[in-house]
């Protein structure tokens, strides 16, 4: 067993330090298999990619805002935004000068509101999130 956990060890260095989930395909066919844990920046990231994939360029070709997003996740905040400017979208970490709109959510919360668990309008009324700046902003941007 030691012998194991040092082999795992020297692989995780070799690896960059990522973290990762090993397990057994199966009983039948042996074999120990790894599947990399993504950081909740890495997921938040992953996240907004499929936003601006999902962005209707012929609805909102010509709408021009900013987007914050402040993510709660285990009493730890993440900042990312959302620029939207004749008809181009793009993503980063970070803050942006004079945002439009400022949504500030659990990750959890807004992972619902997307994948259709929860809607938006209720969970902005039972005060699961909260938003500064143009409410409309927020309407079938998808």
């Amino acid at each position: 067993m030691r012998y194991i956990l040092s082999e795992i060890q020297k692989t995780l260095e070799l690896l960059g330090g990522k973290r990762y989930v090993f397990f057994s395909e199966n009983k039948f066919r042996g074999g120990i298999y790894m599947l990399e844990i993504k950081s909740i920046e890495d997921n938040i990231d992953e996240f907004l990619s499929y936003f601006v994939e999902l962005f209707d360029y012929k609805k909102y070709g010509t709408l021009s805002a900013k987007y914050q997003f402040i993510f709660l996740h285990e009493k730890k905040e993440y900042e990312f935004y959302v620029s939207v400017s004749s008809g181009s979208v793009e993503y980063k970490k970070g803050t942006i000068d004079n945002p439009d709109i400022t949504i500030r959510t659990p990750l959890k919360v807004w992972y619902d509101i997307s994948m259709g668990k929860l809607s938006g309008t209720i969970g902005y009324l039972t005060r699961r999130y909260t938003i500064k700046g143009k409410f409309s902003l927020l309407t079938g941007l998808t």
